[in-house]
Protein backbone atom coordinates (compact mmCIF):
# COMPACT_ATOMS: atom_id res chain seq x y z
CA UNK A 1 0.00 0.00 0.00
CA UNK A 2 1.17 3.83 -0.55
CA UNK A 3 0.29 4.75 2.65
CA UNK A 4 -3.50 6.17 1.62
CA UNK A 5 -6.30 5.71 4.14
CA UNK A 6 -9.79 4.49 2.97
CA UNK A 7 -12.44 6.31 4.37
CA UNK A 8 -15.58 4.23 5.04
CA UNK A 9 -18.96 6.50 5.81
CA UNK A 10 -20.85 4.58 8.23
CA UNK A 11 -24.91 5.87 8.31
CA UNK A 12 -25.99 5.65 11.34
CA UNK A 13 -30.50 5.77 11.63
CA UNK A 14 -31.94 8.69 12.80
CA UNK A 15 -33.98 7.42 16.36
CA UNK A 16 -37.69 7.95 15.60
CA UNK A 17 -38.16 10.31 18.19
CA UNK A 18 -35.13 12.37 17.64
CA UNK A 19 -36.30 12.42 13.84
CA UNK A 20 -39.81 13.74 14.75
CA UNK A 21 -38.37 16.16 17.04
CA UNK A 22 -35.93 17.71 14.26
CA UNK A 23 -39.27 17.54 11.70
CA UNK A 24 -41.23 19.49 14.62
CA UNK A 25 -38.36 22.30 15.38
CA UNK A 26 -38.02 22.84 11.95
CA UNK A 27 -42.13 22.73 11.17
CA UNK A 28 -42.16 25.99 14.20
CA UNK A 29 -39.67 27.91 12.09
CA UNK A 30 -41.76 28.04 9.53
CA UNK A 31 -45.55 27.97 11.10
CA UNK A 32 -46.63 31.08 12.68
CA UNK A 33 -49.40 29.05 14.83
CA UNK A 34 -46.40 26.94 16.38
CA UNK A 35 -43.23 29.63 16.32
CA UNK A 36 -42.35 30.64 20.15
CA UNK A 37 -44.54 26.96 21.65
CA UNK A 38 -42.37 25.18 23.66
CA UNK A 39 -44.91 22.20 23.63
CA UNK A 40 -46.59 20.64 20.00
CA UNK A 41 -49.68 19.95 22.28
CA UNK A 42 -50.19 23.46 22.42
CA UNK A 43 -49.31 24.02 18.61
CA UNK A 44 -51.29 23.95 15.22
CA UNK A 45 -52.65 20.61 14.23
CA UNK A 46 -50.24 19.75 11.64
CA UNK A 47 -47.39 20.38 14.77
CA UNK A 48 -49.58 18.35 16.50
CA UNK A 49 -49.50 15.43 14.11
CA UNK A 50 -45.82 15.46 13.91
CA UNK A 51 -45.86 13.52 17.72
CA UNK A 52 -48.94 11.74 16.97
CA UNK A 53 -47.41 10.05 13.93
CA UNK A 54 -44.70 8.85 16.38
CA UNK A 55 -46.98 7.99 19.72
CA UNK A 56 -49.13 5.40 16.49
CA UNK A 57 -45.24 4.48 15.56
CA UNK A 58 -44.41 3.68 19.02
CA UNK A 59 -48.03 1.90 19.71
CA UNK A 60 -47.26 -0.41 16.76
CA UNK A 61 -43.77 -1.50 17.77
CA UNK A 62 -44.45 -2.61 21.05
CA UNK A 63 -48.06 -3.65 20.85
CA UNK A 64 -49.31 -1.51 23.65
CA UNK A 65 -49.99 2.02 24.28
CA UNK A 66 -47.53 4.07 26.26
CA UNK A 67 -48.73 5.88 29.53
CA UNK A 68 -49.95 8.95 29.65
CA UNK A 69 -48.81 10.16 32.77
CA UNK A 70 -46.05 9.44 35.30
CA UNK A 71 -49.03 7.94 37.50
CA UNK A 72 -50.10 6.20 35.21
CA UNK A 73 -46.99 4.29 34.23
CA UNK A 74 -46.51 3.32 38.48
CA UNK A 75 -50.00 2.11 38.31
CA UNK A 76 -51.25 4.72 40.45
CA UNK A 77 -53.90 5.90 38.31
CA UNK A 78 -57.11 3.85 39.47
Amino acid sequence: MSGERVGAAVQRAELPMLRTYRLWVEHTMKCDGCKGVPKAQDGCETGQELWGAYRLARIGRTGERPPRSSREATGEDA
